[in-house]
């Protein structure tokens, strides 16, 4: 039985790759909140959704998109603000 507390150990993401093979990672514009939303999903329920975005910008701008999966969690640093 799960204790409840949900952790990221995955994360899939969208990647275009330029003509000289370099990466980036995807994003699309949230007009509502004026932000840039990277393509990541850390669950497969939102993947779906992330695919499609990814699809759009690959046909809009004729672009090689990859979607990658990342695992193996490894922490890097804890900035903690509670103090």
């Amino acid at each position: 039985m799960g204790t409840g507390i949900l952790s990221i150990n995955q994360v899939w993401m969208a990647v275009a790759v330029d003509a000289d093979g370099t990466e980036g990672i995807c994003a699309v514009y949230a007009p509502a909140s004026g932000s840039w939303l990277p393509l990541l999903a850390a669950d497969e329920a939102r993947l779906p959704w992330m695919m499609e975005m990814a699809r759009q910008i690959a046909r809009d701008r004729q672009q090689l998109i990859r979607i990658i999966k990342l695992h193996g969690r490894e922490e890097f640093e804890r900035i903690d603000g509670r103090q």
